[in-house]
């Protein structure tokens, strides 16, 4: 959405929930901008940025508190 590629660090969220731009921390993952949304993005979940060459780093879809900036 804002043109930053997918990498670590770039992070898709609702911005109905967490406003674009917003810097959070991940807990096991680390600092993160609100960079992007997608449309299964909604609501209280974020989408987590990897580079493709990661491939399914195996995160799931766990539920953790994260911590906004």
């Amino acid at each position: 959405y804002s043109g930053a590629i997918v990498d670590y660090g770039i992070c898709a969220v609702d911005p109905n929930v967490i406003p674009l731009n917003t810097r959070f921390y991940v807990p096991d993952y680390g600092m993160c901008v609100a960079a992007d949304i997608g449309g299964g993005v909604k609501g209280n979940h974020v989408d987590l940025g990897f580079p493709e060459s990661v491939g399914d780093p195996g995160w799931g879809a766990p539920t953790i508190e994260i911590y906004i900036l």
